[in-house]
């Protein structure tokens, strides 16, 4: 039964990620550059790789943590295209 259920980190974490990050860019415009949205957003998903270890309790192994990491790191480079998508289909570039 185990692989029948749907995980939200797996799948939901990318558009968390990016709903998050547009209110934040809202709320603080001008804080972070362009240039610069791409990295916020995969140390704020490997942050939350982080946390997501402690919160799942899984054993503290190199693999477990690196694996929450990089999934986190993949989910907010993800979240950065998800971004970028609505970003231009709201205001299509000239």
């Amino acid at each position: 039964m185990e692989g029948d259920v749907l995980k939200i980190g797996q799948y939901g974490a990318p558009v968390l990620i990016m709903i998050f990050l547009q209110m934040f860019y809202k709320i603080v415009p001008g804080a972070v550059g362009d240039r610069w949205k791409s990295v916020v957003a995969a140390v704020f998903g490997t942050l939350l790789g982080v946390v997501a270890v402690f919160y799942n309790g899984e054993a503290f192994t190199v693999k477990a943590i690196v694996d929450y990491c990089l999934s986190g790191f993949m989910s907010g480079l993800a979240a950065t295209g998800l971004y970028e998508v609505q970003r231009s289909a709201i205001r299509p570039r000239s």
